[in-house]
């Protein structure tokens, strides 16, 4: 069961890709599928951490969409504030790193403080 709902989320993880990268529908259509599958994969990582079915492929989906959609919903909103992408940006790897201490993934932790260096630098180059 576990690699069928690891391979659920991976194409939801890659069709959100492909609706926000490669396709011309509009905005607000993708906007809405993205945050549909993102709501869907988050709910369904927790659903499986519950049940102890802890893998990382959840996770990671969930995290992806996340940024994902956060990072739109920013371009959508803000469009010429560079500042308040940086800002998210920031709090998706602060919550990378969260997860990565509360459950001990240090994937989760690499990913974040990896994150941050790299804000940090592209904000200051």
């Amino acid at each position: 069961m576990k690699a069928l709902v690891s391979f659920i989320l991976v194409g939801l993880l890659s069709l959100s890709v492909f609706l926000f990268y490669f396709t011309e529908l509009s905005i607000f259509l993708q906007t809405a599928l993205i945050t549909f599958f993102g709501i869907s994969t988050l709910s369904l990582a927790l659903y499986l951490l519950k049940k102890s079915f802890f893998d990382l492929i959840p996770l990671l989906a969930s995290a992806l969409l996340l940024l994902i959609t956060s990072v739109q919903a920013v371009e959508i909103i803000l469009p010429n504030h560079p500042a308040s992408l940086y800002i998210v940006t920031a709090l998706n790897c602060l919550l990378w790193l969260a997860a990565g201490i509360k459950w001990t993934m240090v994937s989760f932790k690499l990913s974040g403080i990896i994150g941050l260096i790299v804000l940090v630098i592209a904000i200051f180059v």
